[in-house]
């Protein structure tokens, strides 16, 4: 997949590897149906199956940035800085600095919630995906007629998370910006 190598190489790796791996298989199955079999299929299987590994390296890139920058322990850290400086005599400046503190502590408990919902929508696109790319292999060994609903209903399922793995991604995005 189009990450960079400390991604692939991260907690996040085997998945966007295998998220590659499935979308060439589905590729290498389309590319061998026939134009009657192709027809059968929903028109955007190719799209949907694209934009779920898209959607699977944004989610896992964000992750891994997440992971390094706003973890547990940084939150650990801040609580104690606080503590410390709350215990010290009040002047205007320790005021001001406690305030900042506060609102990173804020920010990073928001970001540290956020990741747990990115987790859950990279590990639902992740299995949308392979359960995509597995009723495609059973489309192609079984019955048409049996596989195929399955496939359009992964298709519709895939979308789905699709969409809302992109709306987590606008929101993480600007509370980068923030």
């Amino acid at each position: 997949p189009p990450a960079p190598p400390e991604i692939l190489a991260g907690p996040h790796g085997a998945a966007l590897r295998k998220a590659a791996a499935s979308n060439q298989t589905v590729n290498d199955m389309l590319t061998h149906l026939t134009a009657n079999e192709r027809a059968m299929l929903p028109p955007d299987l190719e799209q949907t199956v694209r934009a779920l590994v898209e959607r699977v390296v944004a989610v896992g890139t964000t992750l891994h940035r997440l992971d390094a920058d706003a973890n547990g322990a940084t939150l650990g850290t801040l609580d104690a800085r606080l503590a410390g400086l709350k215990s010290e005599h009040a002047t205007p400046e320790l005021e001001r600095r406690i305030s900042l503190l506060e609102r990173q502590r804020a920010t990073l408990r928001d970001l540290l919630e956020r990741r747990t919902t990115l987790l859950a929508q990279f590990e639902s696109a992740t299995v949308a995906l392979e359960n995509l790319k597995l009723d495609l292999v059973r489309f192609r060994s079984a019955g048409v007629s049996t596989a195929l609903e399955d496939v359009s209903s992964a298709t519709r399922e895939a979308r789905a998370v699709s969409r809302d793995i992109g709306h987590m991604l606008e929101a993480a995005d600007e509370v980068r910006r923030l």
